[in-house]
């Protein structure tokens, strides 16, 4: 018979970018070289006879991967090469250890991206069947005990490189999963030995975030190692988001569940602006990652405002001055974010007292009023102070634009004015629905780190 280059390069035929299928079935091959570079373009078309030199057809027509199979390699669509590669899932790290994993996307951190998001993704269900590793309980901080369990399952790590840095004291990082992710994932942090440093489970529902600070692992030599994997046998699809650099000057308490960005503050009152408003804006959702508390989920006024925070949220904090008041006595403040069209998603507020602390001494939490929107009134002299903090943020995940209004004066009366008694929120069906829903997950984030404790 004829040799079999020669008879595959004859069935190498013409075709247009991109290539489309063979006239009878087999694959279709994608270009070695750029589609920008404009390269000659061939489809492999086998016909009777010479359907032995399929194998060949790689190095012949020059498109596709050779997957190594026993009979022989054959050509597969996929991502252009010239040579046989493996896919990055499929190159498999710690082999036959519980932290067994593929590899992924590099994260590369640098001046560049202080503060920005770098995102990739991932498929754990496409890793090697030989490269699992086992599964990771809940955990609601980053500790590194119990970060595995019997349960098999499948990883994919990802490196995050600082050696573009020339140090990282200063530095935070945040790591999340919480978009673009169908399953219940748990991220790990490794050295690059493969010696684990910490875990975590949930964080944004069942999927993931934390914060860690990178100066902790300098002697790591500017490389760490994240490790996206799924509670118990979960598996599928993720994108791993990472911003790292230094929070934002403009950052009130970062770290913390009451970080906030310091926003405009609040016209100050005094005798002469009794009963006056004042007006500010801002929009959450600008909000550096770096610069995440949490969220408001109701109303709670009396210590100690334990409903005050739940899931992570964006927020801004905006300065509201009454030193100039002569006297507080009979005065009260009207807060609200209503009645403006601009105002498209569900608020929340917190009030601080900053007389003492100028981070701000937590005294309520307000969700609704008006609406979605919050409202709400308070009297100063009931807290001795004459200097505040509002925060504006959102229940749950909700976040973006606003307009807050402040009115503070003796010519109107509280209504439901917030002082040390407890009150309740009025919630929506809906919204009580989504935190019953809320509170049933992390009923079962408890329950899944009861069933894996030793």
């Amino acid at each position: 018979s004829a040799p079999r280059g020669c008879a595959c390069r004859a069935n190498c035929v013409p075709d247009a970018f991109p290539p489309t299928k063979a006239p009878v079935e087999g694959p279709t091959y994608s270009p070695v070289v750029p589609p920008t570079e404009m390269p000659a373009r061939y489809t492999y078309s086998p016909s009777a006879g010479i359907e032995q030199c399929c194998p060949d057809a790689c190095e012949i027509c020059g498109y596709g991967t050779k997957d190594g199979t026993p009979d022989g390699p054959r050509c597969v669509p996929g991502l252009p090469t010239k040579a046989p590669t493996e896919s990055p899932t499929q190159s498999c790290f710690l082999a036959g250890g519980l932290a067994a994993g593929g590899r992924g996307e590099p994260i590369e951190v640098s001046e560049a991206t202080n503060g920005l998001t770098i995102s990739v993704t991932g498929d754990t269900t496409m890793v090697d069947p030989s490269c699992v590793g086992k599964g990771n309980p809940a955990l609601t901080e980053f500790p590194k005990d119990f970060c595995f369990t019997d349960d098999d399952n499948t990883a994919i790590y990802h490196t995050l490189s600082f050696e573009a840095l020339s140090n990282t004291r200063g530095w935070v990082c945040r790591v999340e999963t919480c978009t673009d992710t169908d399953f219940d994932t748990a991220v790990r942090l490794f050295l690059p030995a493969g010696i684990i440093v910490g875990c975590q489970d949930d964080g944004c529902g069942v999927q993931t975030s934390f914060e860690f600070t990178p100066g902790d692992f300098e002697a790591a030599g500017g490389v760490l190692l994240l490790q996206v994997t799924g509670f118990a046998s979960n598996a599928g699809a993720y994108t791993l988001s990472v911003t790292c650099g230094t929070p934002p000057d403009d950052c009130l308490n970062p770290g913390t569940q009451d970080a906030g960005l310091i926003g405009e503050p609040v016209e100050p009152f005094d005798d002469s602006r009794n009963d006056a408003t004042s007006i500010v804006t801002g929009d959450t959702s600008s909000v550096s990652p770096l610069c995440r508390g949490a969220g408001v989920p109701g109303t709670s006024v009396q210590p100690p405002l334990d409903d005050c925070y739940v899931a992570e949220n964006t927020a801004i904090y905006h300065e509201l001055s009454l030193e100039g008041v002569s006297d507080l006595e009979g005065w009260t403040c009207l807060v609200e974010t209503c009645d403006d069209p601009e105002n498209t998603y569900d608020t929340a507020v917190r009030l601080y007292d900053s007389s003492q602390d100028p981070d701000g001494a937590l005294l309520a939490c307000i969700d609704d009023g008006c609406d979605l929107q919050t409202e709400f009134d308070f009297i100063p002299s009931a807290f001795s102070s004459s200097k505040f903090l509002i925060q504006v943020t959102g229940w749950f995940f909700s976040q973006g634009p606003y307009t807050l209004k402040v009115k503070c004066g003796t010519g109107f009366l509280a209504t439901e004015a917030v002082d040390t008694e407890s009150s309740e929120a009025a919630v929506t069906e809906k919204k009580r629905a989504a935190y019953a829903a809320y509170m049933e997950a992390q009923a079962q984030s408890d329950r899944k780190a009861a069933a894996t404790a030793p």
